[in-house]
């Protein structure tokens, strides 16, 4: 068996039995979920379909259509009327499969930029079990499409394959609008042709993009503040403690490091446009915050390839192995901890939900992704969003993160006082908390 393909084929292995574990946990579709599951095997027309992606949601189409082929193929239909296990566990495993390829590309592409065959595993494997990366791939969503086209033509640019690079960006720019500066740098690599691909993707752009900016400061509240992204984003975890902060920061101070080394250099030059653009431009031009780590998955392949040639560029072999097997034993270690739990922490309103259909009820909840989570699965439950009175919570389930009960102490401690006297704890998971206000 040649290298290349034993370099592609452990990572995929790995990568696809981890994400598979998840899969198999059959727990109920979150709100983004939710909504790509009703694009992907809802019939619709397709001048409806064009107008919902355009005015409700903020990606480009590719992902989406990438599912509702997927639906179509394997003939899974209509998850909004009734829920469906079998719907969820089909969608989840195109992402999982996506994702697992993302890391045989890794580990191809490390090798490439000049690690050597153990530094190339070494990276796939760390994509393999990322926490960051798991819990995306797991999910259905855009990112797992975006990220796979994205590594994909990463591969192409760095073999110089000039128009596998530019079919692949194409697809990563129909997919996700992070990957128009992350992929930048390797485009003016091909000179003035590597722009083509920005060209394909315009007449979208110039289609949706002005709506989809208009629903921006809607959506900007659900991602965290500076304040608090910026220590997930370094640790490349959704849970961050010091062990796994310093891991991260010693992968991400490969990206300085990689402008020294020629063959690096487009690289590192690459990650940085990436931060530049997700990190100081978007949020300065918008006012949106983009301080949330599952933006990071779409640099992890590039920023892992890059971590295994510059650290087998400065160090000795043995060195440079361990500095990638340490963060790779840790997280594959806190499998369990990192990534099952997150994962049942982003679904906790589904999860609780199964609590809420065995006595279905009134349910007041604070937002109406909550709203559209519960009715998803308790479907004689009658949702409702909070009018910010107290009436409105008496004789209903309330469901709510912690930080909602934060905010509502401090400005509507009359609510809070009602929730807290005459509020009986139902169930808890994660961050998401039920509770029953009398009558």
């Amino acid at each position: 068996m040649e290298k290349p393909l034993i370099l592609f084929i452990l990572p995929f292995l790995a990568a696809f039995a981890l994400r598979a574990v998840l899969v198999a946990q059959g727990w109920p579709f979150w709100y983004d979920e939710i909504w790509t599951a009703n694009f992907a095997a809802f019939p619709m027309p397709l001048g409806e379909a064009l107008r919902i992606l355009r005015e409700e949601d903020s990606h480009p189409p590719l992902g989406y259509l990438l599912y509702r082929l997927w639906a179509e193929v394997w003939g899974l239909r209509d998850p909004m009327t009734h829920r469906d296990p079998e719907v969820e566990v089909g969608l989840r495993l195109l992402p999982a499969l996506l994702g697992a390829g993302t890391a045989g590309i890794t580990a191809l592409l490390a090798r490439s930029l000049g690690a050597s065959s153990l530094g190339g595993l070494l990276a796939g494997l760390l994509y393999a079990t990322a926490p960051a990366a798991l819990v995306k791939d797991a999910e259905v969503h855009v990112y797992p499409p975006a990220v796979f086209s994205t590594a994909l033509a990463l591969l192409f640019w760095a073999r110089r394959a000039y128009l596998p690079f530019a079919l692949a960006a194409t697809s990563a720019f129909y997919s996700h609008y992070l990957t128009l500066p992350l992929l930048l740098v390797p485009a003016l690599g091909f000179g003035a042709r590597g722009l083509l691909p920005y060209l394909a993707v315009f007449p979208w752009v110039l289609l949706a993009l002005p709506q989809q900016l208009a629903t921006l400061p809607e959506k900007s509240p659900f991602n965290p503040a500076l304040e608090e992204g910026w220590i997930s984003i370094t640790a490349l975890a959704y849970l961050p403690g010091p062990v796994f902060f310093l891991l991260g920061l010693i992968l991400w101070s490969a990206v300085p490091a990689s402008l020294y080394p020629r063959r690096t250099r487009p690289a590192g030059s690459a990650l940085i446009t990436f931060l530049a653009a997700w990190l100081l431009v978007l949020p300065l031009a918008t006012g949106f915050r983009t301080f949330t780590l599952r933006y990071a998955v779409l640099a992890l392949p590039l920023l892992f390839a890059t971590s295994a040639a510059v650290f087998c560029r400065y160090f000795r072999p043995a060195a440079a192995s361990v500095l990638m097997l340490v963060p790779l034993v840790a997280w594959g270690a806190s499998f369990s901890y990192q990534a099952v739990l997150v994962y049942a922490a982003f679904r906790s309103p589904s999860v609780l939900a199964l609590r809420l259909q065995e006595t279905p009820g009134r349910v007041v909840v604070p937002y109406g992704a909550y709203g559209t989570t519960i009715k998803y699965i308790c479907r004689e439950c009658d949702v409702r969003s909070w009018d910010g009175t107290t009436t409105s919570l008496r004789g209903a389930y309330w469901v709510s993160g912690r930080g909602v009960l934060k905010v509502i102490q401090k400005e509507n401690p009359e609510v809070w006082e009602v929730l807290m006297r005459e509020g009986q704890l139902i169930d808890q998971l994660g961050d998401v908390v039920v509770l029953w206000v009398k009558p």
